[in-house]
C-alpha cells in the first residue's frame, strides 16, 4: 500500500473517531444544556480561534510549504517558534481589548477568557507539531493526537454535565485537553528527533513575512464562522446561535472527511507540483471533490433521520439548517483543498485578498440581512460566497500552472 493511501486512511479513521466522539456525545449535550448555553459555548471557542490565529501568525502552513525545500528543517521550525515570541503578546493584546471594549456578546467571565488564552497558545503548538508530523509522514502521530484530544475533551465535558456543571463545563474540558495534547506532542517529537530545536532567526523575517500575507486569509476563515455567530448573537439571539451551532457541527462530517485527505495529500500535492507534475495534481484535486459532493449529498437528505434519532427536540428547529450547512462545508472544503496551489506558487497575498474579499461580502451581507432573513439568510450569504472563493481560487490555481509551464517552454 502506498504510504499516502495508507495515511488517508489513518487519517480518516482517527479523524471518524476524533469527531466522532462529540457527534455521539451531542444527545448528552443537548439534553444537559439549553440553545442559549450552547451558544455561550460556540461563542467562546469563536474567541479562541481567533486568538490562535494571531498565536500562530501560518506559521504551520509556512513549515509546510517550505519543508521540502529547505534542508536545514530543524532551524525552519526553530524560526517559527522564535516568532512566537512576536505574535504570542497580539493575542494578549486582543483579550484585553474584548475586555476593555465588552466586544463579547456572551458576556463570559474574564478568568474564563484568560483560560481561552492559555488554550490557544497550547493548540497553536500542537498545530506546529501537527504540521511538522504531517510532513515526515508521520499519520498515527497526527491521528492519535487529535484523538486524544477528542477524548479528554468529550469525557471530561460529559462527565461535568452530569455532576451539575454547565457551558463552564466544555472550557474546562477544552483547558484540559489542549494542555495535556500540548505535552504529548512534546513527547512524541523529544521520542523521534535527537535534540530539541535550537531558536533560530534564519528564517523568521520570511515566516513573519509569510504569516502577515496570509493573516488576511486566515482572518476570512474566522470572519466566515466566528463573525456569522456574533452577528447571529447580536442581532438575533444566542438561542439561534445554539441551533445554527449544532447543525454546523453535523455538517463537520464533510469537513472531516476534506480535513483526512488535505493532513495526507497535502505533501503529496507540494511534491507532485514541484515536480511539475500538474495534469495528475489537478486530476487527482477532481476526483477529491466528487467525494465530497457525494458526502454532503448523503447527509442532507439523511437530516430526518439523524434529528429523530440523536438530538434531542429542544433543538429540533437546527434540523432545516443542516443540508444548507453541507452546502457550506463543501465549498469550504473546495477553497481549502485548492488553496494548496496558491501556497505552493507564493501566491499567498492573491489568496489572502480572494479569500479576505469575500469574507467582507459576507459579512456586509449578512449584516444587512440578518434581521429580516434571520439564520438562513446568514447561511445563504455564506454559501454564495464561498462559492465565489472557490471558483476565483481554482481558476488562479490554473492560471498559475499555465503560466509557469509556458515559460518553462
Amino acid at each position: 500500500m502506498k504510504l499516502e493511501n495508507r495515511n488517508v486512511i489513518i487519517y480518516m479513521l482517527s479523524d471518524l473517531l476524533a469527531k466522532g466522539i462529540p457527534f455521539l456525545l451531542i444527545p448528552i449535550y443537548t439534553l444537559y444544556l439549553t440553545p442559549s448555553q450552547f451558544g455561550n459555548i460556540s461563542i467562546f471557542n469563536v474567541i479562541v480561534e481567533i486568538m490562535i490565529i494571531f498565536v500562530m501568525m501560518g506559521g504551520n502552513s509556512y513549515y509546510r510549504v517550505e519543508y521540502f525545500k529547505i534542508s536545514n528543517k530543524e532551524s525552519l521550525l526553530g524560526s517559527i517558534i522564535t516568532n512566537f515570541a512576536y505574535s504570542i503578546p497580539l493575542a494578549l493584546l486582543l483579550m484585553v481589548v474584548l475586555i476593555l471594549f465588552d466586544l463579547d456578546p456572551a458576556n463570559h467571565n474574564n478568568v474564563w477568557l484568560f483560560v481561552g488564552f492559555i488554550i490557544a497558545i497550547s493548540q497553536s503548538f500542537i498545530l506546529l507539531a501537527l504540521a511538522l508530523f504531517q510532513c515526515k509522514g508521520n499519520a498515527f502521530s497526527v491521528g492519535s493526537l487529535n484523538l486524544t484530544s477528542a477524548v479528554i475533551s468529550g469525557l471530561v465535558t460529559a462527565l461535568l454535565l452530569m455532576l451539575g456543571y454547565q457551558e463552564e463545563s466544555r472550557y474546562i474540558a477544552y483547558f484540559i485537553a489542549s494542555i495535556v495534547v500540548m505535552f504529548l506532542s512534546f513527547y512524541i517529537y523529544k521520542s523521534t528527533e535527537k535534540q530539541w530545536p535550537s531558536i533560530s532567526r534564519e528564517y523568521s523575517q520570511s515566516a513573519l513575512k509569510f504569516g502577515f500575507g496570509v493573516l488576511p486569509h486566515a482572518l476570512s476563515w474566522w470572519a466566515r464562522t466566528g463573525m456569522d455567530r456574533l452577528i447571529i448573537a447580536k442581532f438575533v439571539s444566542l438561542y439561534q446561535v445554539g441551533l445554527y451551532s449544532i447543525a454546523a457541527q453535523l455538517s463537520l462530517v464533510v469537513i472531516v472527511f476534506s480535513n483526512a485527505v488535505n493532513q495526507a495529500f497535502t505533501p503529496k500535492i507540494m511534491k507532485m507540483l514541484s515536480e511539475h507534475q500538474y495534469q495528475k495534481t489537478i486530476l487527482l484535486c477532481s476526483k477529491v471533490i466528487l467525494g465530497y459532493l457525494f458526502i454532503c449529498i448523503l447527509i442532507a437528505l439523511s437530516a430526518p433521520l439523524i434529528f429523530d434519532i440523536f438530538i434531542d427536540n429542544k433543538f429540533v428547529d437546527a434540523q432545516t439548517l443542516l443540508p444548507l450547512m453541507c452546502t457550506v462545508a463543501f465549498f469550504q472544503a473546495v477553497v481549502t483543498l485548492f488553496s494548496n496551489f496558491l501556497y505552493f506558487f507564493k501566491r499567498v497575498k492573491l489568496l489572502s485578498g480572494i479569500t479576505f474579499f469575500s469574507s467582507l461580502l459576507h459579512v456586509f451581507i449578512a449584516f444587512y440581512i440578518v434581521n429580516d432573513y434571520g439564520v438562513q439568510g446568514v447561511i445563504w450569504s455564506s454559501i454564495a460566497t464561498y462559492m465565489l472563493s472557490a471558483i476565483l481560487i481554482v481558476a488562479f490555481a490554473v492560471i498559475s500552472i499555465r503560466k509557469v509551464t509556458y515559460e518553462k517552454n
